[in-house]
């Protein structure tokens, strides 16, 4: 599955809070900005995304809270359909979408953090702003 969705270890132990091997790359200089070729997520919305909050802030020591992603590179490999069609996602957004409060009020404190970011849409959803793809609010759970 992990390999389905284009996780490297880094997007692992984010999943699922390994701060130990969070620590280690980064003293490794292993890039913590990297994303998944499949999914377009670094490992910081991976760890927004399922509500790591001790990951998302050690992570933001390393990464900027307003790091976007890259369009996932077919829609079956998004980490949710509604996500499919998105780039450009910030991890502010990934924490707000799965409704994780700690993780949201740990970006909104970063510097960085681009509250009023909009994603841009990789086709038209009907639910495209002008001038740009969905803002947070519309994220929110």
């Amino acid at each position: 599955m992990f390999l389905q969705l284009g996780y490297t270890p880094i997007h692992i132990a984010a999943k699922y809070g390994h701060l130990e091997l969070i620590n280690k790359f980064a003293s490794s200089n292993v890039n913590l900005r990297q994303v998944s070729r499949k999914t377009g997520l670094s490992a910081l919305h991976i760890a927004a995304y399922f509500g790591e909050e001790e990951t998302t802030r050690e992570l933001l020591t390393h990464v900027p809270a307003g790091l976007k992603s890259e369009l996932p590179s077919s829609a079956p490999h998004a980490i949710s359909p509604d996500l499919a069609t998105e780039a450009e996602l910030t991890p502010l957004h990934m924490g707000a979408y799965s409704g994780s409060e700690n993780v949201v009020r740990a970006l909104l404190n970063s510097s960085g953090v681009q509250v009023d970011a909009a994603t841009v849409p990789a086709v038209s959803t009907g639910t495209v702003h002008e001038g740009g793809g969905k803002r947070l609010l519309q994220y929110a759970k």
